[in-house]
């Protein structure tokens, strides 16, 4: 910004005097170990256990699950399409091929209607703390 000022492309530095953030630490999230996995199978209501069981299997993100239809599995080349669609992407912004475990097949084919998940995003992450909350998970 000093070389904008003295070639006469700006007056002043728009952010003087601002206060630079602290350096905060972040916090690093830890995998799940599979006592924690175990302990949610167990514990959750069936709708957080259909969640975490197809979020742990495939490594998929949630956004990309709830975007997800019975008609985006190949139960019998054990295959999802994860789609990238407008407002809801994926990471990359392209269509990507996740291969399922036999548990996730068995799992999918037992869930009724077209939806995988029966429930918005948002009222699953309240469920989902509240879970938390109740457990101390």
């Amino acid at each position: 910004m000093k070389k904008a000022i003295d070639n006469g492309f700006a007056l002043r530095n728009p952010v003087e005097g601002v206060e630079r953030p602290r350096n905060v630490p972040r916090t690093d999230q830890q995998p799940w170990s599979e006592e924690d996995f175990l302990f949610v199978m167990r514990s959750a209501p069936e709708d957080i256990r259909r969640a975490v069981a197809i979020l742990y299997s495939t490594g998929m993100r949630r956004g990309e699950l709830f975007n997800l239809e019975k008609a985006d599995f190949d139960l019998i080349h054990g295959v999802v399409k994860v789609k990238s669609v407008e407002g809801r992407t994926t990471k990359t912004y392209r269509p990507r091929t996740v291969p399922l475990t036999d548990s996730v097949v068995k799992l999918v084919v037992q869930i009724p209607g077209p939806s995988i998940m029966k429930e918005t995003e948002k009222t699953f992450e309240h469920r989902w703390l509240g879970f938390q909350e109740t457990t101390r998970f």
